[in-house]
């Protein structure tokens, strides 16, 4: 092993000076010279990437995980996406009454409630839109990373 670290040394020392170690003063073989020589360009960059992933690389990443479940956490416990389904429901039912008393004025109802079209279109869709995005959370990696993925759930 000491004769290893030798020879490790004399290489190391060697190619910084640039120069090429003499096979024979060391009795090694060319091939072995060659190997180690190989191997240590290996070593060093395995070095600084391993090092890099340990001092680095992880911590960084890391923190993205985090901002990224904290943002996901916010959006299911603090926005209000997750009340989209009811909402819709009771803006159907408004809707129906704004309807019926169109009706019984015998005009349209976007002549009482100039929005009607376009929020009778949304109230419609609010159920579905709030499962295709509980089924879209649901189906990713990032539903094992929040607790909250059955706030959204329709």
């Amino acid at each position: 092993m000491k004769q290893v670290q030798k020879v490790w040394a004399e290489l190391s020392k060697n190619k910084r000076k640039g120069t090429k170690l003499s096979a024979t003063k060391r009795n090694v073989k060319l091939s072995v010279v060659d190997e180690l020589e190989s191997l240590y360009d290996q070593l060093e960059e395995q070095t600084s990437l391993c090092s890099y992933f340990a001092s680095e690389w992880v911590n960084e990443a890391e923190a993205k995980v985090i901002d990224a479940i904290d943002g996901l956490d916010d959006y299911l416990i603090n926005s209000s996406m997750s009340y989209l389904a009811d909402t819709g429901k009771e803006a159907l039912e408004a809707i129906a009454k704004l309807e019926e008393s169109a009706k019984s004025l015998g005009i349209d109802p976007e002549e009482i409630y100039p929005d009607y079209q376009e929020v009778k279109e949304w109230a419609e869709g609010a159920e579905d839109l709030q499962y295709d995005a509980y089924d879209t959370l649901v189906t990713s990696y990032l539903k094992d990373l929040t607790g909250f993925a059955d706030r959204l759930k329709p």
